[in-house]
């Protein structure tokens, strides 16, 4: 099926749904899938399409919660998504998630919450990997200072780790291999030009380095990172981290947090509620209550719009 093709089917298929939230859901998971840039991991009919699946079994089985996860959870298995697939799934389920509290599952809404969640953490450790741990503009920021030969080396090593874990666990490709190499040979350059001039000190690190990698490389080439970075360095962590800092136990935390009740932000790179301790900290002092959330636009997530 041409991309036309595709575009028009799945056109077709929302203008036929009736329940104003459900088209709200797939219309999200487009604006997503585009904003995320997920296509490397997906093709967005069959994403579409396994949402449908599991939509369908909210609906018509949705009241009974433990069959339901199963269900949802073997359709997922029978994908053979990997972890990181797993990840973008479940944390966009999650992010709309609200637009699905039909009726037959509203009184089980929160333990649907914490089954997506419990998911997200599952496969959080490789989704990070992936993400961050590498991500070649990240590894680039951390080095940029340290003597040129030692961020050789940090890249070797780095390159070596790249490469284990995608035998050992799993991870998509996103060419941190290539970038690595790439970054090593410009590195090499400059030191070239120091031996060279005397007067170009081995230290001198050009912050044009990244910008030269990102152009020689292929289009094909170039991986798409699209886990954001969160500004400041204020200690953070889930409902189990607000659990331990505040002395309530974790069920209460997620009650308060979903309630607007406790400063927290959502969803985080897991999907799940992230607590700042500076925040909890004033929250308590505060007699719990009077608190106000910072800025979450630097956070993955969209609010349902209200009507």
């Amino acid at each position: 099926m041409k991309q036309l093709e595709k575009i028009e089917h799945l056109n077709e298929f929302i203008s036929t749904l009736e329940n104003e939230d459900e088209i709200g859901f797939y219309l999200g998971i487009c604006d997503f899938f585009d904003f995320r840039k997920l296509g490397k991991l997906f093709e967005l009919n069959e994403l579409i399409s396994t949402y449908r699946d599991c939509i369908e079994i909210l609906k018509s089985n949705g009241q009974d919660f433990w069959k339901t996860i199963v269900f949802i959870r073997n359709i997922i298995e029978n994908k053979k998504y990997n972890d990181v697939q797993k990840y973008n799934f479940y944390l966009l389920l999650h992010i709309f998630f609200e637009y699905l509290l039909f009726d037959n599952i509203k009184k089980d809404a929160a333990k649907y919450i914490d089954w997506i969640e419990d998911q997200l953490n599952a496969v959080h450790p490789i989704a990070t990997a992936y993400y961050l741990d590498f991500d070649i503009s990240n590894l680039i920021d951390s080095i940029c200072k340290r003597p040129l030969k030692e961020q050789i080396n940090i890249l070797v090593a780095r390159k070596s780790e790249y490469l284990l874990a995608l035998d050992n666990c799993q991870i998509p490709k996103n060419n941190f291999d290539i970038r690595c190499e790439q970054q090593i040979n410009l590195i090499k350059e400059q030191l070239a030009i120091a031996n060279l001039n005397p007067l170009v000190s081995e230290s001198d690190n050009p912050q044009t380095n990244i910008d030269e990698v990102e152009t020689s490389l292929p289009e094909t080439a170039r991986p798409t990172l699209t886990m954001p970075k969160l500004a400041g360095t204020d200690e953070y962590g889930d409902v189990h981290f607000a659990a331990e800092r505040t002395g309530f136990s974790v069920s209460h935390i997620r009650l308060l947090a979903r309630k607007g009740l406790i400063p927290r932000h959502k969803p985080t790179k897991t999907g799940a509620y992230r607590f700042y301790a500076s925040e909890l900290d004033e929250w308590k002092n505060n007699g719990m209550k009077n608190f106000q959330t910072g800025n979450d636009s630097s956070l993955i997530g969209k609010q349902r719009r209200k009507k």
